[in-house]
């Protein structure tokens, strides 16, 4: 019941802030929250601020729905030809969960890692890559798959 609505404030947001923009915000402040949670991790083990690290946790699930979540799926909708839509969303979909899995075992070996310089070395690609999507803000589907 409560997953619609985390779903539906995107879609409702979508053409009047771009995809760019949700996914950034989102990530930025997924990263606000997660930082707010582990800085002071001590102070929310504490029996009367479990219901504070409750919600923070909880605002940061909603966000990843808001932002990533969200996006990933109606990108994809958007910026692929009509004709090859559904073959490339599958496509899209299975390399997200390829990139799931490496970044689950990646982040596996790097935390066990001594050199904390290859700790960092996922961000500046996730930024790269995140900058490569067209943005379709305020465009027509026609338009954006360039097929008339």
């Amino acid at each position: 019941m409560e997953y619609c609505p985390r779903l539906l404030v995107p879609v409702a947001l979508i053409d009047r802030l771009g995809r760019f923009a949700i996914h950034l915000l989102a990530f930025f402040f997924m990263t606000v929250f997660i930082f707010a949670l582990a800085i002071p991790y001590y102070h929310w083990t504490h029996k009367e601020t479990q219901i504070g690290f409750v919600m923070m946790h909880s605002t940061t699930f909603c966000l990843a729905n808001f932002g990533p979540n969200a996006t990933t799926f109606l990108v994809t909708a958007d910026i692929f030809p009509a004709r090859l839509r559904s073959a490339c969303h599958r496509i899209s979909a299975a390399s997200g969960k390829l990139g799931d899995i490496a970044g689950a075992f990646g982040f596996l070996y790097l935390a066990q890692n001594p050199d904390e310089a290859k700790a960092c070395a996922g961000y500046p690609a996730g930024l790269l890559f995140t900058s490569l999507v067209p943005e379709s803000k305020g465009k027509s589907l026609e338009t954006m798959s360039r097929e008339n």
